[in-house]
């Protein structure tokens, strides 16, 4: 049985066909679907519950990418997609394969973070399920970013697959290597805890001593100047305070380095004695201070009023933690002179909890520990933005 239904948001146009898109289909609804046709749309055709498309259907296709803004059909069976290969609309416009369906149910749990759990699906392949509120795009962006990252010598792990997990969320799809997160392996053998944290040092320069041209990655300089203009649009920090840390990360000297964005011990796996790196979804190019001040955020900053989380996230007390993160610095500030370490890391502070009270808005999370964690930010930023300075050094 035949259907058309409708979805708008902004100026996009989901149309959610049902059945065969054939001469008897048209007849019904062309008339109906091309009414909805304007310049200013955005138009995207589900094909998820799409049986076959005729020439005539290929017709309203087409009228569509002449008339609306622009035009992609989604969701479409591997019998749909060869119609379309066939005819050249692959080459006319975005046509995107629907996602097999997989379930984790019963499967084993091999890793957590903040954005989903990874799953030993079976004995070749691994899943990553990501929690409900991460978007497709989201996902589509993140491997765009981790195959860049290959290219530029990082050793990350990149999926060969995107699905659709039955449990209600989407998952990407690696081949199963035998490798562990390092937070894991540092519990596991203790006694290699030291040797494992210089591994870590050792990936953390790596990346800060790949130079990347601009045009291919996103700048975490303005990133973080789009946090300081989203805080002053909700008025809780006072506007010299701001000035102040738009004109310190302004005068940050540009390195033009890789910066992961979110690197701590969950991110980085193991196969036998190489490192892969995960979560690539905050890739960008910048000084090292911004990587440190995103490490000084996830290893001190973010739990540091309840300590109890540091076991539950890591696997080790708040001290154990700490220590990690402090012999890191000193590891990666060899080179610095004693004042310029100590204007590195309290610039790191501030961009940190900076952060944190962007975060505070931007995913609108006003629980107790959110308000604990935003009021402390706040006062920090008030007791210690005198300590912002100039860093014109690189590491």
């Amino acid at each position: 049985m035949s259907s058309v239904s409708y979805s708008i948001s902004n100026n996009q146009l989901t149309i959610s066909l049902t059945g065969k898109i054939d001469s008897a289909f048209c007849t019904t609804y062309q008339n109906e679907i091309e009414s909805k046709f304007r310049q200013d749309l955005m138009i995207i055709f589900d094909f998820h519950n799409v049986e076959y498309i005729s020439s005539t259907g290929l017709r309203l296709i087409l009228k569509c990418t002449k008339t609306c803004q622009s035009c992609e059909v989604i969701n479409v069976s591997n019998e749909v997609f060869e119609i379309f290969n066939i005819t050249g609309f692959t080459s006319l416009l975005n046509i995107k394969r629907a996602l097999r369906e997989l379930s984790i149910d019963g499967k084993r749990v091999i890793g957590e973070g903040a954005k989903g759990s990874v799953y030993q699906y079976d004995n070749d392949t691994v899943v990553k399920a990501f929690k409900s509120d991460i978007k497709l795009s989201e996902i589509e962006h993140e491997i765009m970013l981790a195959k860049k990252a290959f290219v530029l010598g990082i050793p990350t792990a990149i999926p060969y697959d995107v699905v659709r997990i039955k449990e209600g969320t989407y998952g990407t799809v690696y081949e199963f290597l035998a490798s562990d997160v390092m937070n894991k392996l540092m519990i596991k053998y203790p006694e290699k805890k030291e040797e494992y944290r210089k591994l870590f040092t050792n990936v953390l320069k790596t990346f800060h001593h790949t130079k990347i041209d601009e045009d291919i990655l996103p700048s975490k300089k303005l990133e973080v100047l789009s946090w300081i203009n989203n805080v002053r649009e909700h008025h809780v920090v006072d506007d010299e305070i701001l000035n102040r840390l738009e004109v310190m990360v302004n005068d940050i000297i540009e390195t033009k380095t890789l910066i992961h964005g979110d690197f701590h011990i969950k991110n980085i796996m193991f196969q036998g004695e190489e490192p892969l790196i995960i979560d690539m979804d905050t890739l960008s190019y910048g000084h090292p201070v911004f990587e440190v001040a995103l490490m000084y955020y996830s290893f001190v900053a973010f739990d540091e009023h309840n300590k109890e989380n540091y076991p539950k996230f890591f696997g080790f007390s708040s001290e154990e933690i700490i220590n990690f993160f402090n012999r890191t610095i000193d590891d990666i500030t060899t080179n610095l002179t004693p004042s310029q370490k100590e204007i590195f890391i309290n610039e790191a502070k501030l961009i940190a909890y900076l952060k944190i009270i962007n975060h505070y808005y931007k995913y609108n999370r006003h629980s107790e520990a959110e308000e604990i964690r935003f009021n402390y930010a706040r006062e920090y930023l008030n007791q210690h933005i005198h300590e912002a300075s100039v860093i014109d050094f690189a590491l």
